[in-house]
């Protein structure tokens, strides 16, 4: 009888083994599959239900975190991510690049999803921004002639 339950012991150690060797090597190779471009996914309300590693700075830069609402003055520049009846495209300007984002609704299953599918370095534009605003205030003085 000891020997039986002994057996069967050493068989639940031996499976949990394996299992836990097999979703090692799956968590391993949905790391290798995630994708580069942020992911995020939004309750109807604003509240990040999901969010994959790429999304990490624009969410660190937004003030958010997964399980908390998008900052109310995010969802009123960007009024496409309250709509859950039509699929658009917006741009997101960041402070050193812009993230262009498809979203997309799933209004069946309650979320609306972005995701991004460009992103570009905006280093170019700041420095223009910034000699625009060092123009002086009265253009209408002209150089003197001598």
């Amino acid at each position: 009888m000891e020997n039986k339950s002994i057996i069967k012991r050493m068989i639940k150690v031996s499976d949990s083994h394996t299992i836990n060797k097999n979703m090692s090597k799956q968590c391993k190779i949905s790391a290798m599959n995630e994708s580069r471009f942020p992911v995020i996914k939004l309750s109807l309300n604003g509240e990040i239900l999901y969010a994959n590693l790429s999304s990490l700075p624009i969410m660190s830069e937004w003030g958010c975190s997964a399980n908390h609402k998008l900052p109310a003055k995010l969802m009123e520049k960007y009024p496409e991510l309250n709509n859950m009846w039509e699929s658009s495209d917006i741009k997101v300007i960041m402070e050193s690049y812009s993230v262009h984002f498809s979203v997309v609704p799933f209004p069946e299953a309650g979320f609306i999803g972005l995701y991004a599918y460009e992103m570009e370095e905006v280093k170019e534009i700041v420095p223009m921004v910034y000699q625009m605003q060092a123009v002086p205030q009265n253009q209408n003085s002209l150089p003197r002639r001598a």
